[in-house]
């Protein structure tokens, strides 16, 4: 179960490609202001912010980050 752009919880049978307290090296498919967005194999794509990137990126690199539970909403963080 993971929540989709909306916050809406979505029921799925694939699994992520970073996963709670796991880090992962996770392509970079866009970047935007926000930040970089990256696959981590669910349909919708997760979004890296801006003040969790410590490098320069572009498309295709790959980047460290694992799976964090805040109490506003769930976050990616790079390492």
């Amino acid at each position: 179960v993971y929540l989709d752009g909306n916050d809406i919880p979505v029921a799925t049978l694939r699994e992520p490609k970073v996963t709670l307290d796991r880090v992962a090296f996770l392509e970079v498919t866009d970047l935007t202001r926000a930040g970089a967005w990256v696959d981590w194999g669910m349909p919708e794509g997760l979004l890296v912010p801006t003040t969790e990137i410590t490098r320069e990126l572009r498309v295709g690199d790959r980047l460290p980050c694992d799976r964090e539970i805040h109490k506003a909403a769930p976050a990616i963080s790079s390492g």
